[in-house]
């Protein structure tokens, strides 16, 4: 299916058929599940300024996909591009470090991403807030089997460089 074809009912109904038949894990090299997100990437392009997070093999969290789609700005067609200015609703270099310190936050090392852009405002996707045992049991794991990953942003005090110790 190239990127001028319409998408179908039937499209739909058979991709909505897969994945509830299908166990995702952004580990996987699921043929299907790669071609289906490269033509959901393509499908935003049309819309959005986007920017692509890579999440191979999971290590941002392994239940999102393995290329995270974040919305930058809107293309301006037409007459907006005369009267509006785009404007940057979302910078990845800015996101990437935050998700270390959210994934700590949230149940199953989920982060918020935002995931639809309206009227120059995000609606974002996101798990509940973990719970003190859940934070406590996956800080202690982490701290038992993972080694210390230091950013390199000078933006990060101490504090923040101790945050992100315990949640990579």
């Amino acid at each position: 299916m190239n990127l001028e074809e319409d998408i179908i009912k039937k499209d739909l109904c058979d991709l909505l058929s897969y994945f509830s038949k299908q166990t995702y894990s952004a580990s996987s090299s699921d043929e299907k599940a790669l071609r289906i997100l490269d033509r959901c990437i393509d499908l935003f392009m049309k819309d959005y300024e986007i920017s692509v997070l890579t999440n191979g093999n999971g290590e941002l969290c392994g239940h999102y996909p393995q290329r995270i789609i974040i919305i930058e700005s809107e293309i301006l067609r037409g007459e907006e591009l005369f009267t509006d200015r785009r404007v940057k609703i979302n910078d990845t270099s800015q996101l990437k470090p935050l998700i270390g310190k959210a994934r700590l936050a949230r149940c199953r090392s989920r982060f918020v991403v935002p995931v639809i852009s309206f009227s120059g405002k995000n609606i974002c996707r996101s798990s509940t807030l973990s719970s003190f045992p859940e934070i406590a049991g996956r800080s202690g794991f982490n701290f038992l089997f993972s080694s210390p990953v230091f950013p390199d942003d000078e933006l990060c005090d101490e504090s923040d460089r101790y945050i992100l110790w315990f949640s990579n």
